[in-house]
Parts: C-alpha cells; structure tokens; sequence
C-alpha cells in the first residue's frame, strides 16, 4: 500500500493457524464466504485494478494509497461464489501454464546459448 512495492501482489496460502507477521503497509483480504479468493487475486492483478490504483496513488518520495481508496474502486462481481471459483481457478491454472511455458523457455534460451558458444569460440 505504500513504498516501492504499491500495487504487488502476493499471497499466503496457510493451512496452519501459525501466526503470520506483515509490515503495517501492505493490505489484505479478509475471508468471507461471499468471495473467492483466487477470484479476488484475480481482480487485484488486472489492468483495470491497477489503473484504479494508479488514479489514486499519492505520489511523493513513496507512492501510498489507503485501504478506504480501494475500497472505492469499482469492480463487477458475480454474486454466486461457483461462478468466481470457476473464473479463478481458469485464472489459477493459466497463470500455472503460462509460468511452465517461461520456465521452459528460458532453459531453452539457456541451451541456445551454450550451443552458439560452442559453434563460435
């Protein structure tokens, strides 16, 4: 919510009831049953989410903006919670993909390089 990390995303999944430390400036989401979580992180990682943020941030030496200024952005959210599990987990599983398909790349990349150094040293 404040500093150079405004508008990262990041999340715990905890199946313990270890108790976790945050930094004062970061913000969560709290559980309820009317949400789906893979369907709010989601949301927060869209374009249209960041160009919320950007609208509001206060920008200085640190960019900051405040949990009531989120609170006012404006999202549509299907009402049934079925609907938001599908929509997050479609989500869930391509960001999964599309991380697979990056790490293959670079390990292609990785090989193409130690073959043209091999073919011109």
């Amino acid at each position: 919510m404040s500093g150079a990390t405004t508008g990262k995303v990041s999340i715990l999944s905890q199946t313990s009831h270890d108790k976790v430390y945050q930094n004062q400036r970061v913000g969560y989401f709290q559980s309820v049953d009317c949400i789906d979580y893979d369907f709010i992180s989601t949301i927060v990682r869209s374009e249209l989410f960041m160009m919320q943020l950007e609208s509001v941030l206060v920008s200085g030496a640190q960019p900051n903006v405040s949990s009531k200024e989120i609170d006012s952005f404006d999202f549509m959210i299907p009402k049934l919670v079925q609907e938001q599990q599908k929509i997050g987990s479609f989500f869930k599983q391509l960001d999964k993909t599309i991380a697979l398909h990056q790490r293959k790349l670079e390990k292609l990349q990785e090989l193409k390089k130690g073959y043209l150094q091999k073919m011109f040293c």
